[in-house]
């Protein structure tokens, strides 16, 4: 079974000891047991855990005695041996877990925590970055490194230095909100502003989710590591620090190299955050049509793609839904299971597209939210992502069936067709819906180059208020 990234990541933790016993793989952390009691050192014990599944899967594995989670690369992690079932939603299972591999899969591991970083014998200062340092956290950093002097005696203002060794933790979670390797940079820098020496930059498996587990993990982590203190740049509570991180991060997304809110970064930090969200204009894009067969996203999207084309110098690679299925996903068939993959093999080029700096123009029917939710994260790992719903009604475009497909899945001739015998769930976070039954090709068309150009992804037109488009 391939687990997602909170469960792969808990796995780790889970056979690092860092879990209350009988912890839900992925879920928030539930424990009696007071922050600061030390979670209990490796020992021979059976390191149980639990993990939630469907109700149809779940049977199965019962029935199996056990079941093998793989990673994102479908390696092998460890195998989960069943003691007990609890009903739920689904089914709660519990059982003994035990390591199968290593996972090497994921950002930053190379610097990976290890069983021989925990317990040590003497304590260190140990800075869990839940998002990156400001200006803001200078005295609280001062406090956690012990307001020592650097060797030469200096203790320079603005500067700290530590009176035992430091060790940094970042999280090697994909999805985080700062990726880790732009993280991992921003520890460095931080290292070097403050002139430390003696000082790691170590990845952990922490998957962030609500923030009252952030914090007792980051506590448990920091525990386990001889942290004395441990700090926590905590991404979510309402010290000025935060606000100032957000701040920041507001102007980045939005590409405001300028604004002074810059300014609680320091500058080496800010040309490395500035380098991970460039402006707009030279950001990559992930722009994604989704909507019916037959509803016209195919066509807009290859008329967007040939305008930009034109009139700026951005970068397209154009991903149709139907080529794709010639050339990426031809061994691939039309079961739900095989329609989602489709869409996030699609998604995973177009995010590649969106690392480099290009626009990704892809047109799939993409009828899943969940499946749209990933698409959009990978996206947004490198870039930005724009989701477009064309929203032209079935009977429309049942009634252009261009292809003839609306008429054999009314006879029952293709299982499983969307918006007859299998739904459309319609996007609730679209940027924007356009109705080619209502618009016009160039109204359509113009719709979506204002979205661009207003989102600053495109340059502003010389003439803003004209509702044209600007001839080729």
């Amino acid at each position: 079974m391939q687990v997602d990234h909170l469960v792969a990541r808990d796995i780790d933790l889970a056979l690092l000891r860092l879990l209350p016993i009988g912890q839900l793989l992925g879920g928030p952390l539930v424990s009696d047991e007071p922050v600061t009691t030390t979670p209990t050192a490796p020992t021979d014990a059976e390191t149980v855990v639990s993990l939630d599944l469907a109700a149809d899967l779940a049977a199965a594995v019962r029935a199996q005695g056990g079941i093998v989670l793989r990673d994102e690369e479908l390696t092998p992690l460890a195998r989960l041996d069943l003691m007990d079932a609890e009903p739920g939603d689904g089914q709660t299972l519990r059982g003994a877990l035990s390591r199968l591999r290593e996972r090497e899969s994921g950002p930053a591991r190379r610097d990976a925590v290890a069983a021989e970083d925990l317990w040590p014998d003497q304590p260190r200062t140990v800075v869990v970055l839940g998002r990156p340092p400001v200006a803001a956290d200078a005295a609280l950093l001062h406090e956690a490194l012990g307001g020592g002097r650097h060797a030469d005696g200096s203790g320079a203002a603005g500067r700290s230095a530590s009176l035992q060794p430091v060790l940094v933790v970042i999280t090697d979670d994909p999805s985080a909100t700062v990726p880790p390797q732009v993280m991992g940079d921003i520890a460095r820098l931080w290292i070097a502003d403050l002139g430390l020496t003696d000082v790691r930059v170590i990845s952990a498996p922490l998957a962030w989710r609500d923030p009252a587990t952030n914090t007792v993990l980051a506590a448990r982590l920091g525990q386990a590591l001889g942290g004395s203190p441990t700090l926590f740049l905590d991404p979510d509570d309402a010290s000025p620090a935060t606000e100032s991180w957000l701040s920041v991060l507001a102007e980045l997304e939005v590409g405001n190299i300028d604004s002074p809110a810059l300014e609680a970064v320091s500058e080496p930090i800010r040309a490395r955050l500035l380098r991970w969200r460039r402006p707009r204009t030279e950001r990559g894009l992930v722009l994604m049509f989704s909507g019916l067969s037959g509803s016209g996203k195919s066509t807009l999207a290859r008329d967007v793609s040939d305008w930009v084309t034109t009139h700026s110098d951005r970068t397209v690679s154009l991903l149709d839904g139907d080529v794709v299925r010639t050339m990426l996903s031809s061994g691939l068939g039309f079961s739900k299971a095989d329609r989602e993959l489709n869409v996030r093999r699609i998604g995973f080029v177009a995010a590649e597209v969106a690392r480099h700096g290009g626009i990704a123009i892809c047109a799939p029917i993409a009828p899943y939210a969940a499946t749209r939710a990933a698409v959009r994260a990978m996206a947004q790992a490198v870039g930005d992502f724009v989701l477009v719903h064309v929203n032209t009604s079935l009977e429309e475009c049942e009634r252009r069936d261009l292809k003839g497909l609306y008429a054999k899945a009314r006879a029952g001739l293709i299982p499983e067709f969307t918006g007859i015998s299998d739904p459309y769930e319609e996007p609730t976070d679209a940027d924007l819906a356009v109705d080619t039954e209502v618009d016009d090709r160039t109204t359509a068309l113009a719709s979506v180059v204002h979205l661009l150009e207003s989102g600053g992804w495109l340059p502003e037109p010389s003439h803003p208020s004209s509702p044209q488009l600007r001839e080729n």
